[in-house]
């Protein structure tokens, strides 16, 4: 029986699970849903033990021969396959998920849709059809085997590579915010980010007054630190002078201090109530704290929107995911499923990524028009007079809340 799912596997068990609750069977009250869904699907022969084996982490392997490290190419051989399945069976699985359309869009089976993976990480990739050999092997062995395709994923912005590359018409539009801190007196702006908005992960963290800075002293005792994407984490600082500058702000965004991580030894520094931390590592940043940020002076926040291409978008960074709304995508993405479910023996096709990349895709015109369309045919009042004001704005404040807009539903 071929099985369509979506990226959470769900097996007999929890079906028939289902059904017996719904219809009130004996214990339905007494025991919770997973107790009830291991016991039925214990005694029904159901239960699912799953490996997952990722397309471009296994492709090759390293291994020690003649006391010397030597990488092989693993999963793309039969060896490697039937090594694979020989452990996995050994361990009691009964279930293999092959991931034949890894985030890159390319494919590791014999597609006549979708291009072939030919090299990965500078390592040429073998003509060698992985799903068939999983198939076959995993089937002699008494496995299920999935395929598991990365769907509206079509390109690695690592390596640009992809049909997203190819046809950029495909990707998806990010709402993006680009924040910046300037100094009225010069005029000159850096770019700064909040922790959670789609913005250049490379610019310099805006730190609320939750957060603290430390020295490198690892004698400090200070365990579990939090990154500095969380909200009140704690951030190392450098032992090497001039590595790290930190703008100390106070709550009327004014400099109080610009402090060199490798003066802070033991002592934590900590953003002042109301205030800000913002350290900066890159060179042109920490040039333009030494330029702008003089204890007294009062600097300004401004606030910058795009909607940007997700290859050019800063915050979106390695899947180069593509509108399901363009006809041409949505059909290559429809060619891959009939292609898998035609060719090849597969008991389920797994659906990963079968969705936009988050809350910030897709702002595209094309998305515009549908939204506006799907408008209509409900009679609602309000059509789109702002995009994508009309669905949620970014705050003008760092500190401030996402302000949701009159189309806006969660």
């Amino acid at each position: 029986m071929f099985a369509l799912l979506g990226a959470g596997l769900r097996g007999a068990g929890a079906l028939a699970v289902s059904a017996a609750v719904a219809a009130g069977g004996p214990g339905a009250e007494a025991q919770s849903s997973p107790q009830i869904a291991r016991s039925v699907s214990a005694a029904l022969g159901a239960q699912g033990r799953l490996m997952w084996v990722d397309g471009t982490a296994n492709l090759v392997r390293n291994v020690t021969r003649d006391g010397k490290s030597v990488t092989i190419d693993y999963t793309t051989t039969r060896e490697g396959v039937q090594d694979v399945v020989r452990h996995c069976k050994a361990a009691h699985v009964n279930t293999l998920v092959i991931d034949v359309k890894p985030l890159s869009g390319q494919t590791l089976y014999a597609s006549k849709v979708a291009p072939r993976m030919r090299e990965w990480k500078g390592h040429k990739v073998p003509d060698f059809d992985v799903l068939a050999a999983f198939v076959e092997e995993g089937h002699k062995a008494g496995m299920q085997v999935d395929a598991s395709i990365n769907v509206l994923s079509e390109g690695h912005k690592y390596f640009s590579v992809g049909p997203a590359y190819e046809h950029p018409e495909w990707q998806s539009i990010v709402y993006t915010v680009d924040r910046g801190l300037i100094s009225p007196q010069t005029g000159q702006r850096m770019s700064v980010r909040v922790p959670g908005e789609p913005s250049d992960p490379a610019a310099p963290a805006l730190l609320a007054d939750e957060s603290s800075i430390l020295g490198s002293d690892p004698t400090s005792g200070m365990v579990g630190l939090e990154s500095v994407d969380s909200k009140g984490g704690t951030v190392n600082g450098s032992s090497v002078p001039g590595k790290q500058l930190n703008i100390v702000l106070d709550g009327d965004n004014r400099c109080v201090g610009l402090v060199d991580s490798a003066l802070l030894g033991d002592d934590p520094l900590i953003a002042p109530e109301g205030g800000h931390l913002v350290p900066a590592t890159r060179d042109q940043d920490i040039a333009w704290c030494a330029a702008n940020a003089q204890p007294g002076a009062v600097l300004n926040f401004d606030l910058r929107t795009s909607r940007t291409p997700v290859a050019q978008a800063p915050s979106e960074k390695v899947a180069c995911f593509v509108n399901a709304l363009n006809p041409d995508a949505r059909r290559h993405e429809l060619d891959i499923v009939r292609e898998l479910a035609t060719n090849y023996d597969i008991d389920g096709l797994v659906l990963d990524r079968c969705r936009f990349g988050n809350l910030y895709n897709d702002f595209s015109d094309r998305s515009r028009e549908a939204f506006a369309q799907f408008l209509r045919q409900k009679h609602a009042p309000r059509g789109i007079h702002q995009w994508p004001q009309d669905i949620f704005e970014f705050p003008k404040s760092p500190n401030g809340k996402m302000k949701t807009g009159p189309l806006y539903k969660p």
